[in-house]
């Protein structure tokens, strides 16, 4: 085993004070981003875990709360908060850290009273990692294959589409 391989890695909720560093080492799709989801995470929305090493920040997940404009009509339909926007840096990943990232977001799921957590995931075949260790967390479908789209914000502040095919996954906690 490498000492990379050994280099440790804690996982904590987005503080204000941590958005430099996060944004330095994990940019989001336009520089507003995070200060939008530590604002929404403030009002109760969502949650924002970050995955660390030292300062170094290896990886992040997204919790949708109800109630967060987001928040999508099949995680209404099955109740329970929704996980978005799961990634770990490249050279960090297969080492735990989404599965520490998906373990703190189910944690706060329950901490909230939700007895479920929800998420969608890719199709294609850059998505089977992530489909594998949602099953190995005990994720089953619920719904699709289905396509699903979000409009983006670029930084210019114009809009940008993405889309893909999915499937919807739930989990009893």
């Amino acid at each position: 085993m490498s000492e990379l391989e050994r280099e440790p890695f804690e996982v904590r909720r987005l503080q204000p004070a941590d958005l430099g560093p996060f944004q330095a080492g994990m940019p989001a799709w336009n520089s507003r981003e995070y200060a939008r989801r530590l604002d929404a995470q403030a009002r109760g929305l969502l949650v924002q875990e970050v995955a660390w090493s030292g300062d170094l920040p290896v990886g992040s997940a997204m919790l949708v709360l109800p109630g967060h404009p987001e928040w999508s009509v099949m995680a209404h339909r099955e109740n329970a908060p929704e996980v978005r926007d799961v990634k770990t840096a490249p050279g960090w990943r297969r080492r735990g850290v989404a599965r520490a990232l998906m373990l703190a977001l189910e944690g706060e799921a329950r901490t909230g009273g939700h007895g479920r957590i929800a998420l969608s995931v890719g199709l294609e075949p850059a998505f089977d990692a992530a489909r594998s260790l949602y099953t190995d967390l005990g994720y089953r479908h619920a719904h699709g294959p289905l396509i699903s789209s979000a409009s983006l914000e670029a930084e210019d502040g114009s809009r940008f589409a993405v889309a893909g095919a999915m499937t919807f996954l739930v989990k009893d906690l």
